[in-house]
């Protein structure tokens, strides 16, 4: 159905965009921007070259798709992108925005649950709400400067938790697990600008505890991407997760 679903405030600024199919152009929202911008007439279905796009406005949000072929179905198209109107509600508490900005990793999981390769998944709005919920999380972070002394604290900590099925009789580190597992899934930001040329470093610490009794553990796996870039020179270095 949709290569691409992407959320935008009433003024037409992109907020959260996810590609499912990577077979139209990275650029192709800002075909729906433009107009919103000039607030020109814009049908909910319309074609633009070899590109179809269509969108809903849902409180202050514009959900909006787009996709090489013409939707069979105008109104399930449509009727799609209101649901992921009502999801997005349903985790950020209103269509507005602010909350958008502040849960937009979470409004990314929720895109990503909520279609398969672009298409909606035979789940309830409720099952995909309940699976996508944000807890808060103790830990201490921080990014510091070696050479200026500059440190950044740890500005966005968001944990994603679902319930997956496991294997019966799967182990790990010497650890056998029952036929279900919780699984955590940690997603973590931080933000931090040096004015200088400076090398930094990053320290995390994290806690987790279970207040499950059905789970007598909880296995975390931390995924680290880290990147630096210095614009002035055009140089940057990065590090894959592990």
């Amino acid at each position: 159905m949709f290569s691409q679903v992407f959320v935008l405030n009433e003024e037409g600024t992109p907020l959260v965009r996810k590609d499912y199919r990577y077979d139209t152009p990275s650029d192709a929202l800002y075909l729906l921007t433009d107009r919103l911008l000039e607030k020109l007439d814009t049908p909910p279905i319309y074609r633009v070259d070899e590109l179809y796009l269509a969108h809903v406005l849902y409180g202050e949000l514009y959900i909006g798709g787009c996709c090489r072929t013409k939707p069979a179905s105008s109104a399930e198209a449509l009727e799609t992108l209101t649901r992921l109107g009502q999801l997005i509600v349903g985790v950020c508490g209103a269509p507005e925005e602010a909350l958008v900005r502040k849960h937009d990793v979470l409004v990314y999981e929720l895109l990503e649950e909520a279609l398969t390769d672009g298409y909606p998944t035979r789940v309830t709005m409720v099952a995909v709400s309940a699976q996508l919920t944000a807890h808060p999380l103790p830990s201490e972070a921080s990014l510091s400067s070696s050479t200026s002394g500059v440190v950044a604290k740890l500005s966005h900590l968001l944990l994603v938790s679902t319930i997956r099925s496991a294997l019966p009789g799967s182990s790990g580190g010497g650890h056998d697990f029952d036929d279900e597992a919780l699984y955590l899934d940690i997603i973590e930001r931080i933000h931090c600008i040096f004015d200088e040329d400076v090398r930094a470093t990053a320290r995390h610490r994290l806690h987790a505890s279970s207040t499950d009794g059905h789970h007598g553990a909880i296995r975390a796996r931390l995924y680290d991407r880290w990147s630096m870039g210095l614009s002035r020179r055009g140089a940057s270095s990065a590090g894959e997760p592990c």
